[in-house]
């Protein structure tokens, strides 16, 4: 679904699962990083475009996010053809 609304630019609300799935789906096919993947799916990607928040407990999840308000770093300045 992610990849059918990006390519026909159909309007998709990500929120949680739905936001996950998204990222990962860019970086796997615009990006070209096959193997990324949520930290919550596969703890041993290679390429972890979503963590898993530390503050959350596994063991409650669903309702228990603080969305917004977190510090995001960005470790790629560039884009891959060099623009800003």
């Amino acid at each position: 679904a992610a990849k059918f609304c990006r390519e026909n630019s159909v309007p998709y609300l990500g929120i949680c699962l739905g936001f996950q799935a998204m990222v990962v789906e860019y970086s796997r096919n615009m990006l070209g990083w096959e193997d990324a993947n949520s930290t919550e799916f596969d703890e041993e990607t290679k390429n972890p475009v979503v963590i898993f928040m530390p503050e959350i407990d596994k063991e409650n999840m669903g309702g228990t996010m603080r969305l917004g308000s977190r510090n995001t770093a960005f470790t790629h300045s560039k884009h891959d053809d060099g623009s800003p």
